[in-house]
């Protein structure tokens, strides 16, 4: 096994970051390298999540041709705030703020 270390920047939750690699290398080579990667640790830092990844020798290559393919995970811009109220807590929202709201525009946008 070989330890890739991936910065993401801007950061993002250590979940999402997680997402992020997964479909990366998914979206590359579908289910063939599903067991090839293995994330080993996800950190969140002030400037950026940096994920440890376990990737065995023989695929070493073609996962990190995968994550450089699929638009580099760094590039999606994805603002995830894990601190937010309950639901329960938040006033209802008019009309105007419903349209506003996008939570998923530019989710992934470098991977698909």
């Amino acid at each position: 096994m070989v330890a890739l270390r991936i910065a993401l920047a801007p950061p993002i939750e250590p979940h999402y970051a997680e997402q992020l690699l997964t479909t990366a290398l998914e979206t590359a080579h579908g289910t063939s390298l599903s067991d090839a990667m293995t994330i080993a640790a996800c950190e969140r830092f002030e400037d950026a999540t940096v994920a440890t990844v376990a990737v065995r020798d023989d695929a070493l290559v073609d996962v990190r041709g995968a994550l450089v393919l699929a638009g580099g995970p760094a590039k999606a811009s994805v603002v995830v705030e894990a601190t937010a109220p309950s639901i329960r807590d938040l006033p209802p929202r008019t009309q105007t703020e419903r349209h506003r709201l996008r939570p998923f525009e530019g989710f992934g946008a470098g991977l698909w």
